[in-house]
């Protein structure tokens, strides 16, 4: 799973349009993929899940909002 988390950060889109998601080596892939692991054993968050409101537009939650 890491490689390809690392492979598909590399893409030109994802550097364009979420640049934070950029993982240059596969260590940060694997560090960001534990991190995010790690969130969810708990429910302290971050817990934050999309929700498509209408075609084409999307909202960030935090789960115990919806």
């Amino acid at each position: 799973m890491t490689e390809s988390v690392h492979r598909e950060s590399l893409d030109e889109e994802n550097r364009r349009f979420v640049p934070d998601e950029v993982y240059e080596t596969i260590e940060e892939a694997a560090q960001t993929i534990g991190f995010l692991i790690a969130c969810y054993t708990h429910s302290q968050g971050p817990l934050v899940y999309p929700v498509l409101l209408k075609a084409g537009i999307y909202r960030l939650c935090p789960s115990g909002s919806l």
